[in-house]
Formats: C-alpha cells, sequence, structure tokens
C-alpha cells in the first residue's frame, strides 16, 4: 500500500506551520481559511518550499528529512501537482502541455499512445491544437490534469481546482474529476475551503487553523462531529457565540444572562457554541416551553427551496442567545438564522411576516454543538 507521512514545522510571519499527516491510498482533504497554510503544506511536500524542521516520505523514498539533511528536488520526487491557475505553457498546445509532462524516456510509439490516453480520457477532443488563451476554465483545468496524470506520478495533490470557476462550470467538471480520481491508486491530497467539494471528494479530512491542525477523521465525521471553531465555522453553521461554562450544567453567553441548557459535558477548552440554522425552530407566538426566546425578524431571504429568516434578539434584562460572537475582523454577529423548508407545512404559517415582526425561537439542547477555540 503506498503511503505519504508528512509532519512538518516552518515559523512564518503570521503563525507557525505545524502539521502531521499520514496518507494511503485515499484522497484526503485539507480544509481551512485563507491563509491558514493549506497550500504552504502541499508546496512543502512537493520540494517548492522548504520547512524549517520534520520530515517528508513517500512509501520507501525519503523526500524531507531536516535531520538527516534530506531535501529532494520537486523533480525527483514525482508528484503531480495541480495548481489553482493550473500553469499551462502559454506557447505550447493542449498536445504539448500533456506530453511536456511524460517520462523523458518514453519512445515515440509510447508517447502517441499515452497521448491519445489521455486526450480520450479527459475529453479533449478537438482541443489538441489549441493554445491555453483558446480554451475556456474547464477546458485548462483537464488539460492540467492530463498533463499531470501523463507525468506518472506517485501522488497526487490538488489546490484549489474550481477556485477560479463558476458555480455552473464546476457542477460540471465534479464528475470527470471524481472519475479521475478514482482511477489514480495512490494518496492525493486535495486541498479546499469548500465544505460540499470535500464531502464529494475526500475520504478524510484535516482541517488547518493558523498552521495547526485542529480536526481529523473521516470526512462525514469531521463535518457532523467538529471539534474546533474552525471546522465548526467551514460546516457552514453560521448561529456561534463564545459562552462559559455554569456548573458544567449550562452555557451562559460571555455578555449575558441567558443559560442555554446543554447535555454536553463541558471542559475548560471548550469556549464556542453553535447550531445549524435548520435546527432552529420559529413561532409566532411563545411556546409554553423553557428553551425559547423572543426575537425580531431582521429580513428575510428567499431561495429555491427554502426561506432564511435572520432574526436579532429582543433585550429585556439579558442580552442575547446566540449573538455574540465576535469575528477576528472586528466585525459582531448579532442575528439567528432559522431555515424553513419552502415545501412543508410550517412555511405556511410563516409566509405573511415581514421585517420587523416578533417572533420566537426555539431550540433542542441535543442539537447545540460545543467546540474549542
Amino acid at each position: 500500500m503506498s503511503k505519504l507521512i508528512v509532519d512538518i514545522k516552518k515559523a512564518v510571519e503570521n503563525f507557525a506551520l505545524d502539521v502531521s499527516f499520514e496518507c494511503a491510498n485515499e484522497t484526503l482533504g485539507i480544509l481551512g481559511a485563507s491563509g491558514c497554510g493549506k497550500s504552504m503544506t502541499l508546496r512543502s511536500i512537493a520540494g517548492i518550499f522548504t520547512p524549517d524542521e520534520g520530515h517528508i516520505q513517500l512509501d520507501d523514498q525519503v523526500m524531507f528529512d531536516s535531520a538527516h539533511k534530506v531535501n529532494l528536488k520537486p523533480q525527483q520526487r514525482h508528484i503531480g501537482y495541480l495548481f489553482q491557475n493550473y500553469q499551462l505553457f502559454p506557447n505550447m498546445t493542449t498536445n504539448e502541455n500533456i506530453c511536456a509532462g511524460m517520462p523523458k524516456e518514453y519512445s515515440k510509439g509510447e508517447i502517441s499512445s499515452e497521448l491519445k490516453r489521455y486526450i480520450d480520457f479527459f475529453q479533449l477532443d478537438g482541443l489538441e491544437e489549441k493554445y491555453p488563451n483558446k480554451l475556456s476554465g474547464g477546458q485548462q483545468q483537464r488539460v492540467a490534469l492530463a498533463r499531470m496524470f501523463a507525468s506518472k506520478p506517485r501522488a497526487l495533490m490538488l489546490d484549489e481546482p474550481f477556485s477560479a470557476l463558476d458555480a455552473h462550470l464546476k457542477a460540471s467538471l465534479y464528475p470527470g474529476l471524481l472519475k479521475a480520481l478514482e482511477s489514480f491508486k495512490g494518496p492525493k491530497l486535495y486541498v479546499s475551503h469548500d465544505i460540499e467539494e470535500a464531502y464529494m471528494f475526500c475520504d478524510k479530512l484535516i482541517v488547518l487553523d493558523k498552521g495547526t491542525v485542529t480536526d481529523f477523521g473521516e470526512t462525514g465525521q469531521v463535518i457532523k462531529e467538529p471539534k474546533s471553531l474552525a471546522a465548526l465555522k467551514l460546516s457552514g453553521i453560521s448561529n456561534i457565540a463564545e459562552f462559559r461554562s455554569v456548573d458544567g450544567k449550562y452555557a451562559q453567553s460571555q455578555n449575558s444572562e441567558m443559560k442555554l441548557p446543554t447535555n454536553a459535558s463541558l471542559t475548560e477548552d471548550t469556549h464556542y457554541v453553535g447550531i445549524a440554522n435548520d435546527k432552529i425552530k420559529m413561532y409566532e407566538a411563545k411556546p409554553e416551553r423553557v428553551e425559547s426566546y423572543p426575537y425580531q425578524v431582521l429580513y428575510l431571504s428567499e431561495g429555491l427551496n427554502s426561506v432564511e429568516f435572520a432574526c436579532e434578539f429582543l433585550h429585556d434584562k439579558k442580552s442575547s442567545a446566540l449573538n455574540q460572537f465576535e469575528e477576528e475582523d472586528g466585525h459582531s454577529f448579532s442575528i439567528v438564522h432559522v431555515r424553513i423548508d419552502r415545501n412543508s407545512n410550517v412555511y405556511k404559517q410563516y409566509k405573511h411576516i415581514v421585517a420587523g415582526d416578533k417572533v420566537w425561537i426555539e431550540f433542542s439542547a441535543e442539537d447545540l454543538i460545543y467546540v474549542s477555540k
């Protein structure tokens, strides 16, 4: 079984990169916000960037080892790397770009045979003599993938391959890339900040925050059971608040007297609570239950399948429920989102609600997710 082992450290301007993981014959997603060290990790593995210390090994070949002064050149590592902008040679045609990645020892017959195979596999028929500036973004991506596969790599690394494409084009290219990844037997690293892409392409995930791995595990587990604030944000949860534990039984907002009931085991390292907006219920009149709070509708966002209500807590002697989270850029998150399926019977009760109306918010303690920093 082919295996990639990475254990590296590097001091940079804004943080210290400290990444350790293993990847076998699978696709490992590396997720995180911009500037968290995702691309730097890939560049270190590729040999473009040199860590301060650590060890990188693919199968029985040591590619980097600071203790033994080993640092192979990029071309000696035999790793396929798909950059965000694809980096095709602008003065080469599609055929020439693909052939540029092939092993130098190939005969003319082997080159011709392999070229036809990749032209067919990546559906590049009719584009063989076109230059990159005459190709669409999706066509450029397929050429870059063909060139990467033609180089006969032992491992693949894809750095946000859809970041430069619009939503419609991305959706049309997903099946082709999925087929290409499934055809490759070896370690595959997939960098992204899109949780939906990660769920589609990756068997396992690691989440990076300021250069450090905060979460690691099976893709579904990391998405459904985040352990860190970074993973909680990436999972698509927008209702997040900082809190403190009260007797281990309640989660109290830092700037509020409101106590959120919890069934979780709260520790000193647990600092944030979040809940998905589809786990929150909304009522026009106060229900006779403890876990309900008065809110005011700020605005409504209409989608194809649902209506999302943005609501702000109505202050009395208390301050707020899930609306005290302060973003790093100083922007204060002060609303709770409630999503209601347009096709549900519940929606019919709220279709006349407008901004300024008072409603009641309710949620279950079981649906609250607690994470560390």
